[in-house]
């Protein structure tokens, strides 16, 4: 029974850690990646840039929040909005968490959030956004409220 036990705690940590070792990229290395991925015509090879996209965890700073909705993810039950400036222009975030308590404390328009979490995809609409990502499994740090 120990023995099992031993084993079953060595899983759960290996599990835990593959997590924290995922690598961190910030949103212009996601922004390139969907550049690349829009002059590739081999849809495997999309494919692929995307999965790889997803084994690392996106790192967004010192953003201002500037919706909170609820979810359309079945997963999550809300969905927190933020733009993001960069080289490309202008990307809306939808980010999801699970962490109900701090997304509660948000303030349209007012607060100031940190987010790290896991791409999911990228999707466009006719508007004024180079393009829209979605982030699941956010972990959300509030650094101000106005």
């Amino acid at each position: 029974m120990k023995k099992a036990l031993i084993i079953v705690f060595i899983i759960a940590v290996s599990c835990i850690s593959c997590d924290l070792t995922k690598p961190k990229i910030d949103m212009n290395v996601v922004i390139n990646e969907k550049v690349k991925i829009d002059k590739i015509e081999n849809p495997a090879q999309k494919l692929y840039i995307q999965r790889s996209l997803s084994k690392k965890r996106i790192v967004i700073q010192n953003v201002v929040v500037k919706e909170i909705t609820t979810s359309t993810n079945i997963d999550y039950d809300f969905c927190v909005i933020v733009d993001v400036n960069t080289s490309k222009g202008l990307v809306e975030c939808f980010i999801y968490s699970k962490n109900i308590n701090k997304i509660a404390k948000l303030e349209k328009g007012k607060s100031k959030i940190e987010i790290i979490g896991e791409f999911s995809k990228f999707f466009t609409m006719l508007d004024e956004y180079f393009i829209k990502i979605e982030i699941i499994k956010a972990k959300i740090k509030i650094l101000d409220t106005k």
